[in-house]
């Protein structure tokens, strides 16, 4: 399982953007949140002990997009 993090300080860092309870397909949200893309780790399925929520389709393809952006190696 691939992991991003979240969270309610909404300092501007590059390669983050906002998400609130529209972009939930599952939980809610109290408060705005920060996906920062700085943060993807992996985690076996066995070690997560509790889900608080998903995300809809349209950020999952936002996420994808933004690491592809991210890890894209520059011309020569």
């Amino acid at each position: 399982m691939v992991v991003v993090a979240m969270t309610s300080n909404m300092t501007q860092v590059p390669f983050s953007f906002t998400i609130d309870n529209k972009d939930m397909r599952q939980g809610n949200l109290n408060r705005l949140g920060k996906v920062p893309l700085d943060r993807v780790l992996s985690l076996a399925q066995s070690l997560s002990v509790k889900v608080f929520g998903k995300v809809n389709n349209s950020v999952l393809e936002r996420i994808d997009r933004e690491l592809d952006e991210l890890t894209k190696r520059p011309s020569p």
